[in-house]
């Protein structure tokens, strides 16, 4: 029962994300136990989830294997694009306290406004 139910929550997430979820419940469960990682499963860098080839496509037979968390989200980043907004954002929140400089270089960032034209204005 536990099983069906994981398995469930994964078909919604799956689905509110728009990507297309195809394997049965037997198909889901016998890749889960033929990876040997059904009781690592789960959230955090050590545990174990269901992955798409190359995070592209669906989750459909021969599209999906199980890797640790960590991998995923390397091989997820390899490619991604960071905005400079983003690059901000995560210095900012790695600094204790936010200046009006910094606030100048997000509002930058986000709408293409030179710096100087913050300041003159």
């Amino acid at each position: 029962m536990e099983a069906f139910n994981k398995f469930k929550a994964h078909k919604r997430r799956a689905e509110k994300r728009n990507i297309p979820f195809t394997l049965t419940f037997e198909e889901w469960y016998d890749i889960w136990q033929k990876s040997n990682h059904w009781e690592q499963r789960g959230r955090g860098r050590d545990k174990y989830v269901m992955s798409r080839i190359g995070d592209k496509g669906g989750y459909t037979l021969g599209n999906v294997f199980i890797q640790s968390n960590l991998n995923n989200v390397i091989e997820g980043n390899k490619n991604r694009v960071i905005s400079e907004e983003t690059k901000l954002k995560h210095k900012l929140n790695k600094q204790k306290s936010i200046t009006p400089e910094h606030i100048k270089k997000m509002h930058a960032a986000r709408y293409g406004h030179k710096i100087q034209e913050l300041t003159n204005g």
